[in-house]
């Protein structure tokens, strides 16, 4: 709710000094939702409750989304910030998201413990490649601070930092999580690190490769996606939290949509069942509701004997990391899952995505 208030509160006309709070609030707000990811993350990776889902990605994404995340950060502390990797005719498949989270914390700490003028290179070194495999050390080097000798026995330790520096800030768990998703993806990981002269992480992965999709059909696919048009839709949503559920409304009529709430799942289920056939487009359904929770409103809506009780999308809103692996092992009723704190973009992208394909 903190979050959401203040992505509303800054689309409002305030004086300079208030805008400026309200951006120190955003950043402390992700700053806890990032320690609070972070737990959730390592206590998933070490229960092995988390399963890799591997899709085509490229060396050129994977560099573009690198440099979209850090270059404004590095720009703030006149880091250069370079990333090298080869060029293939065929794309690696990996898991995209843990990729990601991955290599970001690495360079996350590298921006952290690297001074004023400082480099930070991400690139690949001592690569191999066949017809179906990339086997590669992936560096992230800088020239930061570096790290003690004792401090490397313990640093894939959850909740261990190095604490005779200025910089040591967070929960101590970004590290413990490299290690864990590198070893669920089946690699390896050493470090050279030297205090006063910097640390380079070498990631030791074997990639399948897979052919490159045509860019054409790619393209032409994701224009028909972005020119969906909302306008207009009716939305109801299913949320017993008052300050969630007026975020929630307001992100959707400023989408030019119209929102109804439900307080809780039975009421979601009248409010479905006493509209038109087709009134609704789509329903956004909160998971952990009192007098009925959203597994059962569901549930109740899909048994309904109307032409779109089957068929309209139904989103799970949820900060439960574990609804994604329960709609992932059986028949929910669920279209889709939409994490809490709600993102404004990914809200639009997934009801536009699910709307067009109902």
């Amino acid at each position: 709710g903190i979050l959401g208030m203040v992505y509303l509160s800054k689309k409002e006309a305030n004086p300079e000094r208030t805008d400026s709070y309200l951006g120190k609030i955003e950043l402390s707000g992700n700053y806890l939702l990032s320690i609070l990811n972070d737990i959730l993350d390592i206590n998933k990776l070490g229960s092995k409750k988390i399963s890799l889902n591997p899709a085509a990605y490229s060396f050129e994404e994977f560099a573009d989304e690198l440099h979209v995340l850090f270059d404004p950060l590095c720009q703030n502390k006149d880091i250069s910030f370079t990333t090298e990797f080869p060029k293939l005719e065929k794309r690696i498949f990996t898991d995209k998201m843990r990729f990601m989270q991955l290599f970001s914390n690495l360079v996350s700490n590298s921006i952290k413990y690297t001074d004023r003028g400082g480099k930070i290179r991400v690139f690949c070194k001592n690569y191999t490649h066949a017809d179906d495999a990339f086997v590669s050390d992936i560096v992230v080097e800088d020239t930061g601070i570096g790290m003690s000798k004792s401090f490397q026995q313990h640093m894939f330790e959850p909740f261990t930092q190095e604490r005779n520096t200025a910089a040591s800030m967070g929960t101590g768990l970004g590290l413990a999580i490299v290690k864990q998703i590198v070893t669920l993806m089946g690699g390896f990981i050493r470090v050279e690190s030297e205090q006063g002269k910097g640390t380079s992480f070498f990631i030791t992965l074997v990639l399948p490769l897979v052919e490159r999709q045509d860019s054409s059909r790619e393209g032409e696919s994701d224009e028909g996606k972005n020119n969906f048009s909302l306008e207009g839709r009716h939305i109801l949503v299913c949320e017993d939290d008052t300050i969630n559920a007026e975020i929630t409304a307001e992100l959707i009529r400023r989408g030019g949509m119209t929102a109804d709430i439900a307080r809780d799942g039975r009421e979601g289920v009248e409010l479905f069942a006493e509209s038109t056939d087709g009134y609704y487009s789509a329903i956004l359904m909160d998971i952990r509701m009192p007098i009925m929770d959203g597994w059962e409103a569901t549930s109740q809506i899909r048994a309904l004997a109307r032409d779109d009780a089957s068929s309209v999308p139904i989103i799970a809103l949820s900060a439960d990391a574990f609804v994604q692996e329960r709609m992932s092992t059986g028949k929910t009723g669920l279209t889709g899952n939409l994490p809490k704190p709600i993102n404004p973009q990914k809200l639009y992208d997934s009801l536009a995505e699910y709307i067009e394909n109902r």
